[in-house]
């Protein structure tokens, strides 16, 4: 049986990602709370995912907002 945590999980590691995207629009990726979100994003989401999002920003293929 799959857990809440577990189906909730890849929705919120992309809830995260946009949100440190978000921070760097609005704030610059050099500002202090966007540099913790990326570290957060780093630590919680799989590289793999994040390879992948990255891959699509790129190639303006990115669905999300930010």
């Amino acid at each position: 049986m799959i857990g809440y945590a577990q189906l909730a999980f890849p929705q919120a590691c992309y809830v995260w990602y946009n949100e440190m995207y978000k921070c760097y629009a609005q704030k610059g990726k050099e500002d202090d709370e966007c540099a913790k979100l990326k570290k957060d994003v780093r630590s919680i989401c799989p590289d793999e995912w994040l390879a992948n999002w990255e891959e699509h920003r790129e190639n303006g293929t990115w669905w999300g907002k930010y």
